[in-house]
């Protein structure tokens, strides 16, 4: 949960009331785990949370935070975390983006659509800009059935990739 405002002037992220909850018996109740060991200190904004079949008990937070925004990761579902990264172009503009999606085939398979679209192959660790046909990318998915096939939506449409992301719908 998060609290947001958007103004003219700016937006303001985060509040007293934010922060990252979870669920262990299906949603009959919560935790708030926002204060766990390796989490951020403060008040949190916008978290963007993916989750891998290859791995079910990691979790990574993309999370928007006054103290240290960036990439974290739990592989004990999210009893203790680990920062990853502040690599700019995935924590920019968060009440905007801060979408992340995990390959259902590789847990260190990482996709951050944002104004352009990053992947990472090393958990988060480092990030490359995949090919684009506009900007402002919205969703990925990575099909659990055959991991060579990639969607993901952007302000121009849809692109699709046949070959894991090596080659992109509408590129040479």
């Amino acid at each position: 949960m998060y609290e947001f405002e958007r103004k003219t002037w700016g937006a303001k992220t985060g509040g007293p009331e934010s922060g990252l909850w979870r669920s262990l018996d299906g949603g009959d109740t919560w935790e708030d785990i926002s204060g766990n060991t390796g989490m951020p200190a403060g008040q949190m904004g916008r978290i963007g949370i993916a989750m891998s079949q290859a791995d079910p008990n990691r979790v990574y937070g993309l999370i928007d935070s006054e103290t240290k925004a960036g990439l974290y990761r739990s592989d004990d579902l999210g009893v203790n975390w680990s920062f990853v990264s502040n690599f700019a172009q995935i924590i920019a503009r968060p009440f905007y983006f801060f979408h992340l999606f995990a390959a259902p085939h590789n847990a260190d398979e990482l996709w951050a659509p944002a104004n352009k679209l990053y992947s990472s192959k090393d958990g988060g660790k480092t990030w490359g800009l995949e090919p684009g046909i506009k900007d402002d990318y919205h969703e990925a998915w990575v099909d659990p059935n055959d991991p060579n096939r990639i969607v993901v939506t952007c302000d121009g449409g849809c692109q699709i990739s046949l070959t894991g992301g090596k080659t992109w719908s509408g590129f040479k």
